[in-house]
């Protein structure tokens, strides 16, 4: 390859994009006779279909390092969510009065594109939890939104829309859990809130466990045969 050709082809590499084949000007085409420019765009098919395979396999190594990435975080985010999962079930299962409330919301008014009336909810939230509360809307329970709620860490607080700017706070003063409270008539009036909420009632109550099943004393087992029983008398045969 001449140092013409060599410098042409170096010359495509960062001027790509121009019209005329092998990065020449407009005057400098026009000046090649009409064999040197049909040789110049037969080296510049060869030049574009390199680059076009060479961009298609940096393609496929960025789709499949893409794909290797995300694979990963979906694994990582199940593999979290089970442990979330096992952690919950062993909180819940060792849980004691105070630990759990259960909420039921309904009346009122909930944000689907416009206010519209939902399905009641009734949900179980334990002390330290944040959970996402499906709302399905009434006559059409295709039509769902999704709020945050959380109980704090204590169990004496919960929060409803949490990332609300004036998200709803209901706070256990003097224990009125225990037997059970309805707040009536709550609203968000934050329009960048999940549930824009109007006038809905939300009702809290410590869960209760009831009694405790009590382990029954099992019957004592009897010795094999023909061995002394302590403080009877051996029998003796005759």
């Amino acid at each position: 390859m001449d140092m013409k050709l060599l410098f042409l082809t170096l010359a495509v590499i960062t001027l790509a994009g121009c019209q005329n084949p092998m990065g020449l000007s407009k005057a400098e085409w026009q000046a090649l006779p009409p064999e040197q420019q049909a040789e110049y765009r037969r080296q510049q098919a060869v030049i574009d279909e390199q680059r076009r395979r060479e961009q298609a396999i940096i393609n496929e190594q960025r789709r499949q390092e893409q794909a290797a990435l995300e694979a990963r975080q979906q694994a990582e985010a199940a593999q979290r969510a089970h442990m979330e999962e096992m952690r919950l079930a062993a909180l819940y299962a060792h849980a004691r009065y105070g630990d759990i409330v259960t909420v039921t919301i309904e009346g009122g008014l909930v944000n689907f594109s416009k206010h519209r009336a939902y399905e009641p909810v009734r949900f179980e939230i334990l002390r330290g939890q944040r959970k996402e509360i499906e709302f399905a809307q009434l006559g059409s329970s295709g039509t769902k939104i999704f709020v945050p709620v959380r109980l704090s860490d204590d169990g004496q607080t919960f929060y409803f829309d949490e990332g609300a700017r004036d998200r709803i706070v209901l706070i256990n003063a003097n224990n009125v859990w225990q037997t059970g409270k309805r707040y009536e008539g709550m609203a968000i009036h934050d329009t960048s809130s999940r549930s824009l909420a109007s006038a809905i009632n939300i009702h809290l109550q410590y869960k209760n466990f009831g009694n405790r099943p009590v382990p029954q004393p099992q019957p004592p087992t009897p010795p094999p045969a023909g061995r002394p029983v302590p403080g009877k008398p051996l029998q003796r045969t005759p």
